[in-house]
Parts: structure tokens; C-alpha cells; sequence
């Protein structure tokens, strides 16, 4: 069983200061809270929501070759512009668990096995993900 007030901390917290979509709030939260229940250190959240101002920010960074923080390019279509991804620290202790946790869950994907790794990054692709210029647009 996992502790509800923990549950609640980090709903709240991934809600207010990560911008998390509320569908995917519930899991993170549920991953985190879970782990720090039995024991084991969370992970450390590192990115969550970001405007497509922010990716592309980011992009222009990365293109400078200011990679400082960067693993790979931010894409053009990106769930963290819609609250759907969040990245975490791989240094954390409980990293590899909060990995195998968030992969058992139906359509949770870690970025570590996408073709380009990006192995901090988890992500909740529902519904349909939209370009920095649709969202702009919007």
C-alpha cells in the first residue's frame, strides 16, 4: 500500500511546479510515492512542462553548441509540451527502479530505448502530439 500523503505531495508538487498533465501526474506520483514508502530514495525530477518557448530555447541552445544539461536535441514534437513527459536524473539511487516501475505501466516509454537514447526522459503518449508551431498557433 502505498502512503497517501506522500501520493498527494508529489501530485500536488508535479501538478504546480512541473507543469505535469494531470493523467500523468497521478503515475509519477504514484512511482515516486511508492518508492519513498518502502524506502528507497525518489528520483529527482529535472524537467517536467515546458512551453514551446522554452523547446525552443532549448533547440536554439543546443544548435549553438551549448549543450550544457542537454542529452539530445529538444524535438520540434515534444510531450513535454503537453505535460506528457517529464526527465529525471539517472545519478539518482533508485533511478533503475523508478525505471522498471514506470515501464510496467501500459504506454509509459522510457527515452532509454528510443533510437536516439535519451535515457532520463519517461514519457505518456496519449492523444496526439503537436508541433511547437500548432501550439504556438493555438
Amino acid at each position: 500500500m502505498i502512503n497517501e500523503t506522500l501520493w498527494n505531495q508529489w501530485y500536488q508538487l508535479l501538478l504546480s511546479q512541473w507543469g505535469l498533465d494531470w493523467r500523468f501526474a497521478f503515475i509519477v506520483s504514484a512511482v515516486q510515492a511508492g518508492l519513498e514508502t518502502y524506502g528507497y530514495e525518489p528520483v529527482t525530477v529535472t524537467s517536467g512542462y515546458r512551453s514551446p518557448a522554452r523547446q525552443k530555447a532549448l533547440q536554439a541552445r543546443w544548435d549553438a553548441n551549448d549543450r550544457t544539461g542537454l542529452v539530445v536535441r529538444p524535438a520540434t514534437r515534444s510531450w513535454h509540451m503537453q505535460g506528457l513527459a517529464v526527465d529525471v536524473s539517472t545519478r539518482s539511487q533508485s533511478f533503475n527502479l523508478f525505471r522498471q516501475l514506470m515501464e510496467s505501466i501500459p504506454y509509459v516509454r522510457w527515452g532509454g530505448r528510443f533510437k536516439k537514447a535519451d535515457p532520463v526522459h519517461f514519457d505518456y503518449p496519449i492523444g496526439r502530439l503537436k508541433s511547437i508551431d500548432q501550439l504556438l498557433a493555438a
